[in-house]
């Protein structure tokens, strides 16, 4: 077998290498742009939730100024022994206090869950990049090995 023959092989297999090579990366990239998508679409249903909270919230807001209005008024009904009526408010005073607490939860664990999404929609994106980079190479490895495999003899020639 002569030098050509065995560059024309080495060729070959730089060539199969780098098409195979080169699938597999751009399915690894595929891959992560697909869970890149999907990762922000979650953080972004996330912020679409937070915005309905806050929007609930808002509402809350105007009934408990409401409220406290109206337990501005018992208490003023108390200075004329409407004792009762002050139980009542203190009632809804601490509804409402408890209330403040778990909108401020439920905020925080969508705030949290939504950093999570948008920090792995970051992973996949880097792992698409490097995907990318990876399919480049191997693409680069079948021109090489189309260049050999097409200048056998040539570059045998050279070897004496």
């Amino acid at each position: 077998m002569d030098f050509s023959n065995i560059l024309g092989f080495i060729g070959l297999a730089l060539g199969g290498i780098g098409v195979i090579g080169g699938l597999f990366a751009g399915q690894d990239r595929n891959e992560a742009l697909d869970n890149m998508a999907a990762s922000r679409n979650r953080a972004n249903e996330i912020e679409k939730r937070k915005q309905a909270l806050s929007s609930r919230r808002q509402a809350l807001q105007t009934v408990r100024e409401a409220r406290i209005k109206r337990a501005t008024a018992i208490s003023r009904a108390t200075t004329q022994g409407a004792l009762g009526s002050v139980r009542g408010a203190f009632g809804s005073l601490q509804s409402q206090a408890g209330g403040n607490f778990l909108f401020q939860n439920q905020f925080a664990s969508f705030t949290s869950q939504q950093n999570t999404f948008l920090q792995n929609a970051s992973i996949f994106g880097t792992a698409a990049t490097k995907a990318g980079t990876d399919q480049a190479l191997f693409g680069s490895i079948g021109k090489i090995g189309g260049s050999i495999f097409s200048n056998r003899t040539q570059i045998a020639s050279l070897f004496p």
